[in-house]
């Protein structure tokens, strides 16, 4: 994942982005950032640190209308989820059957509840 994280990095501050828009040049250009020979927007490998650092870790994420907006706050599931349609014999509540993600075989389940539960509503033990 270091490696990953680093290889971004270089690749904002030595290639960086085409056609930034004016608002943007101006915003990443006040903070440190430069417009390169080819027209390209790069970012200093401090200045995207120190915002990755700095970056809130909750925000509201607006649903169609405000009782649908979802809060999220760090709290996580602790699980991988994918979402799919099933035909209907696989779509019975709590439904358990096998699936392949980049050719693998995993249990699936179909969930009837939503999983996010930042308020441990349905804390299980």
């Amino acid at each position: 994942m270091e490696r990953i994280h680093s290889t971004v990095l270089d690749l904002l501050e030595k290639v960086g982005f085409a056609d930034p828009t004016p608002g943007i040049i101006e915003v990443v250009s006040a903070a440190g950032g430069w417009i390169s020979a080819d027209g390209r927007l790069c970012y200093p490998r401090g200045l995207v640190e120190d915002v990755i650092a700095n970056a809130t870790r909750s925000f509201i994420w607006p649903g169609q209308s405000p009782e649908h907006d979802l809060d999220i706050d760090g709290h996580c599931i602790g699980k991988s989820l994918a979402f799919a349609y099933v035909t209907p014999e696989y779509a019975a509540p709590d439904g358990i059957f096998e699936i392949e993600i980049l050719g693998e075989k995993r249990a699936a389940q179909v969930l009837t509840q939503p999983t996010y539960d930042p308020k441990n509503e349905r804390l299980q033990l």
